[in-house]
């Protein structure tokens, strides 16, 4: 059965702009998550007035399910530790809604969020290599350019 949703209209000067912030992990949560959700509600709050945004945070996948709430968001963020955190049914809501025009960023673990769906790799646009590290590594960035 397909799913269709009606997402609101781009923002305008009276219209408010509402960013869901999914944090469920297939595991523990990760100490960051309420850092995580700070962080993009501070970014939704400050800036020029017409960017701004407001956060509904959630670790409850069956908010993809309904799509009448989830049509109110103009975005939807993965703040996830990964793993497989979406029932057949939760993901296509959040397929529906990517077709319907939604946005989507994915942060930290996502791109290892439900890592047996072909259609969340190609939303993600990679996967980590299987033998990639899960624990945090320092590097080093050098800027060779700055024009």
């Amino acid at each position: 059965m397909a799913t269709t949703l009606s997402l609101p209209s781009p923002p305008g000067a009276k219209n408010q702009v509402k960013v869901l912030v999914f944090h469920a992990s297939a595991g523990d949560e990760a100490p960051y998550t309420d850092a995580g959700i700070a962080a993009i509600e501070k970014i939704g709050q400050t800036g020029p007035e017409a960017g701004r945004f407001t956060t509904v945070a959630t670790a409850n996948p069956n908010v993809f399910t309904n799509g009448k709430r989830l049509g109110s968001f103009q975005a939807v963020v993965f703040l996830t530790g990964g793993g497989d955190v979406l029932d057949p049914e939760q993901e296509a809501g959040l397929e529906a809604y990517m077709e319907a025009g939604g946005g989507f960023l994915g942060v930290h673990d996502a791109a290892r969020t439900e890592p047996y769906s072909d259609w969340f790799t190609g939303l993600v646009g990679a996967r980590p290599a299987a033998n990639s590290p899960a624990t945090v590594q320092r590097a080093t960035v050098e800027i060779g350019d700055r024009v």
